[in-house]
């Protein structure tokens, strides 16, 4: 199975995602968590490049590499062993992040079209009204920013994420001017949901 959490900065997806696979695994299943860009020498140059105003088009190019070569040699190998996958960030946020001028929305989604899709894709978003408690959530992290980090571009992303449900099916959204544990109680429903339409399914074949 495989679940990928979505959304802008400061809106808590690798702390769920972490939290996610703890709740699963004390629910005995075998879950793993993930994230994108990865570790790999290819997501290394992305978080290199994105901490300047690097080529647009030199960054979507090791996205898309980086993203093919984690599906091939992490996801679908661990989805074969019977794990569940929580992937922190996926397709929906190359889409989000790199529109411009000179890639449009649809030729992104063009270009990620050949990416397997989750079984589950939650999108995390905000209220244009809580973007200074969101940007204070990217700020306490503590790190160096890099070119996203502006409440200009944050609300310009979390509207293009809101935008994701007009071009695919099946996203859950959800807000994250929430509790920890309604979010979580929120995916876990999801997720059974899901479990419970399998099976019933596999009884009707």
């Amino acid at each position: 199975m495989f679940i990928a959490i979505d959304g802008p900065d400061g809106t808590g997806k690798t702390m769920l995602s972490k939290l996610l696979v703890e709740r699963l695994n004390e629910k005995n299943l075998n879950a793993i968590y993930t994230f994108e860009p990865t570790h790999s020498p290819l997501g290394l140059k992305i978080r290199e490049i994105i901490k300047t105003n690097g080529n647009p088009k030199v960054v979507l190019d090791l996205f898309l590499k980086d993203r093919e070569e984690h599906l091939e040699t992490f996801i679908r190998p661990a989805i074969n062993e019977g794990k569940i996958i929580v992937c922190d960030r996926y397709k929906l946020s190359t889409v989000c992040y790199q529109e411009n001028p000179e890639q449009s929305m649809e030729k992104l989604i063009e270009l990620n079209d050949k990416f397997v899709n989750p079984d589950i894709y939650f999108v995390m978003y905000f209220d244009e009204k809580d973007v200074d408690l969101v940007f204070e959530r990217i700020e306490s992290r503590g790190t160096n920013p890099d070119v996203y980090d502006t409440k200009v571009w944050i609300n310009k992303v979390n509207r293009n994420f809101k935008e994701m449900s007009s071009h695919y099916k099946n996203l859950t959204f959800i807000n994250t001017n929430q509790t920890v544990e309604e979010i979580l109680s929120q995916m876990i429903s999801t997720i059974e949901t899901y479990f419970q339409n399998v099976k019933k399914r596999m009884y009707e074949v």
